[in-house]
């Protein structure tokens, strides 16, 4: 199975962007930059708002990664599949939930105060916008590694269901009362695949993929996605 990367977005502390600005990454110092809906799309949107951290991290790599691509115009829907991959999700958000209804918190919270509930529910908001009609579902993967997902997003190009894929990761970062894991890299980073690019949107190389799912990229064998991001952005 071979598949070409045509895009690249990400959101980390220090930098974020789309693979062609060609950004200096840096995820080791700095903060997370604070993330607007006029900032991604243009325009203040109260909805944009009131999401969670992780919802708006998924949603803006996934932005900067179809920009990348020159597929973040669109008229007609489009057959595009998306699978994130994440180690904590949504954690942090219903963690802080589950404080306001304890039998010592007062007042209750209302229901509408918990926007995204479940680690999938940012993945409903970028169909509607990009016009995007194919596959998307959540990997909870043991590490913040990333390549299941993008394992899986390869196995329904390759299945036929999809020529065009979003996969990444996407995570806040380990909740502060959560004793379990380790501390992660928080922030999101999602490629454009593609089956047979068409247009003139240059590719950054090809994956293979053989018949044990391993994941090659130029020859080496796929550990990680943040050091694939890197071997992209440095040719």
């Amino acid at each position: 199975m071979i598949a070409s990367i045509t895009g690249i977005g990400w959101v980390q502390p220090g930098s974020m962007g789309s693979g062609r600005d060609h950004t200096i990454i840096d995820t080791e110092n700095g903060s997370l930059p604070k993330l607007t809906s006029k900032m991604l799309f243009g325009k203040t949107s109260l909805r944009f708002g009131r999401l969670d951290n992780y919802s708006k991290l998924g949603l803006a790599a996934i932005a900067f990664a179809l920009k990348d691509a020159d597929r973040n115009v669109w008229k007609e829907p489009r057959p595009i599949g998306m699978i994130a991959s994440t180690l904590f999700g949504c954690l942090d958000v219903d963690m802080k939930y589950l404080q306001t209804v304890l039998p010592q918190a007062a007042p209750l919270q209302a229901p509408v105060s918990l926007p995204t509930p479940f680690p999938t529910s940012f993945l409903a908001r970028h169909p509607i916008r990009f016009g995007l009609t194919g596959p998307g579902f959540v990997v909870n993967e043991p590490d913040p590694a990333g390549v299941e997902g993008l394992r899986m997003a390869l196995h329904t190009i390759a299945m036929g269901d999809c020529s065009v894929m979003l996969a990444g990761i996407t995570d806040s970062g380990r909740p502060e009362s959560f004793p379990y894991y380790r501390d992660t890299i928080p922030g999101a980073l999602f490629f454009v695949l593609e089956k047979g690019p068409a247009g003139k949107t240059p590719i950054y190389g090809d994956l293979h993929m053989n018949n044990k799912g391993s994941i090659f990229f130029r020859e080496k064998a796929l550990q990680d996605l943040r050091t694939l991001m890197q071997m992209c952005l440095n040719a």
